[in-house]
């Protein structure tokens, strides 16, 4: 570990073979909000279900939501899984009702321009356009 970093380890996800999720952060700038979780499914939606913690730098607070997406057999697997996200974004959304500035990140395994990514009802924005 470097100095002035600290880091939040999620339990093991997975169906199959398990993973982790990892928030690394330098400690000057961020400090954790509340208890990191994994997001509750109700019918084992993700082969890897999202972690999703709070963090504060300065006096910005936001939201992170870390997914590794299914890669699978086929692309609709994958858009399956990235169709959903809206609900976690809603949950997060309704479970902290004052959080203006979610973030998702991770490993989509599909493309940002991909029709699956239609979230207009939750205002998604890409952070970086589809073309890079």
């Amino acid at each position: 570990m470097l100095p002035g970093y600290d880091y939040i380890v999620s339990s093991p996800v997975g169906s199959t073979v398990k993973e982790l999720y990892v928030y690394f952060y330098k400690t000057d700038y961020i400090s954790p909000l509340g208890t990191p979780y994994l997001y509750v499914e109700s019918n084992d939606e993700f082969i890897r279900e999202p972690f999703i913690a709070c963090f504060k730098a300065g006096n910005f607070d936001f939201t992170i939501v870390e997914i590794h997406v299914i890669y699978g057999d086929t692309i609709s697997e994958r858009r399956a899984e990235v169709s959903l996200l809206d609900n976690v974004i809603q949950a997060v959304k309704n479970a902290n009702a004052g959080e203006n500035d979610i973030i998702l990140v991770g490993d989509f395994n599909l493309e940002s321009d991909d029709p699956a990514w239609q979230m207009s009802s939750i205002g998604y924005q890409n952070l970086v356009n589809p073309s890079q």
